[in-house]
């Protein structure tokens, strides 16, 4: 059995493949040094509930649908039912709403949805790229990310504020569920024939 697939996959060993190079290091935070906040920064961004990225559409989709063959085999249809019901409910609820989402930046830190983070609790930065989403990893467990929606005209100036603050990460980082879904996804055929 190979033990080192499986620490790599769920993110006990070093793995290499989840290392993101940066950009350049930026010199330490010091709240100590702002006296004042000041607003850098405010967009306002409606959103469909839907939008998800494809990568974590398809991550989702493989392992409920392991989720549910497993619990057919188990011959548990109760949960196999509630599963297909919350589905169906969440597909409703979703396709014809839409949020608006307020964001604010200042010079000391950012507000996501009411609470403030300084930038001495983010590690980096980075854009998705198939969605117009910024991921800001932080220093605590939870959250660990932060999903940032930005309209187009609005990533030259995020992008330009941010690179200030905080290390930009050229690649999206892969954390060990979509390392192990990237190995697995090759033996599972999701394409209509």
């Amino acid at each position: 059995m190979n033990f080192k697939f499986l620490t790599n996959a769920i993110g006990l060993s070093k793995n290499t493949e989840t290392v993101t190079p940066t950009i350049k290091k930026k010199e330490e935070f010091n709240i100590e040094k702002i006296e004042e906040r000041k607003e850098l920064y405010s967009w306002n961004v409606e959103v469909s509930s839907n939008v998800l990225p494809k990568r974590y559409k398809s991550t989702i989709l493989i392992i409920g649908t392991l989720l549910l063959i497993y619990l057919i085999l188990n011959r548990d249809i109760f949960f196999v039912i509630l599963i297909l019901s919350i589905v169906f409910l969440y597909g409703i609820l979703t396709s014809t709403s839409k949020n608006s989402y307020q964001y604010k930046i200042y010079n000391n830190g950012i507000d996501y949805f009411g609470t403030f983070y300084s930038w001495d609790k983010f590690r980096f930065y980075f854009f998705y790229t198939d969605n117009n989403i910024i991921g800001i990893d932080t220093l605590d467990i939870t959250p660990g990310r932060l999903y940032v929606y930005f309209n187009d005209e609005d990533r030259n100036k995020l992008d330009n504020i941010l690179s200030v603050n905080l290390d930009k990460a050229l690649v999206v980082p892969k954390n060990y569920l979509d390392v192990l879904v990237d190995k697995i996804k090759p033996y599972i055929d999701l394409s209509e024939r």
